[in-house]
């Protein structure tokens, strides 16, 4: 199958190929305001799935602060890293999750989403809203923009990293709302950031 015909496919490779640089680049980026937005949805000892977590960061947080914390990844790379930081983890395709329907108390999802195909949005944001119980938490942020396509590896050095690609959706503030609203989800707050790019920060509740 071609990468345009399985775009998720061609950047679950590449995130398995670059899974440890990756971590360390990014070991300093700081999602703490953003996860205590997202607990005051969580009964304590409540249970988190982070969805893309990739090595694991904000569910060693959650961990930490007396959460259970489950960390969902496509790539096996990436699942081993946060595997060996002490988050349980679970392979999965977040477009479809393999959990129970209301297994959870909230999703968390930094910078995952912008990796699903614009037309798989809503089916996507309705799975999620599935694993949760009713009165659960989201906190969700994806990238701004209205373009859909490959772009070279955030935070490459390396030439063999820097040839890698992966799959990116930008989506405006609006397509983003009305996409959860439309997956079942009620909208509480919507924020930006800046960064490296932009960014919306949305939380919802089911």
């Amino acid at each position: 199958m071609s990468d345009a015909a399985d775009p998720v496919a061609a950047t679950r490779a590449t995130y398995d190929a670059i899974a440890a640089a990756y971590a360390g680049r990014t070991r300093t980026v700081d999602e703490r305001d953003w996860l205590d937005e997202l607990v005051v949805a969580v009964p304590p000892g409540g249970t988190v799935v982070d969805v893309g977590c990739g090595p694991g960061r904000e569910a060693e947080l959650l961990q930490a602060d007396g959460y259970r914390a489950i960390g969902l990844d496509v790539s096996t790379s990436m699942l081993a890293l946060a595997r060996r930081n002490g988050v349980p983890v679970v392979q999965g395709d977040l477009r479809s999750l393999p959990l129970r329907d209301g297994a959870v108390d909230a999703v968390w999802s930094c910078a995952s989403l912008l990796h699903v195909p614009r037309e798989q949005t809503v089916a996507t944001l309705a799975d999620w809203r599935r694993v949760t119980r009713d009165g659960g938490g989201l906190a969700l942020s994806t990238s701004s923009g209205d373009d859909e396509g490959w772009e070279a590896v955030p935070f490459a050095s390396e030439q063999d990293e820097r040839d890698r690609r992966c799959w990116f959706v930008h989506r405006t503030r609006d397509e983003l709302v009305s996409a959860v609203t439309a997956a079942g989800w009620s909208v509480e707050h919507v924020g930006s950031r800046e960064g490296h790019r932009s960014w919306h920060l949305v939380r919802a509740r089911a």
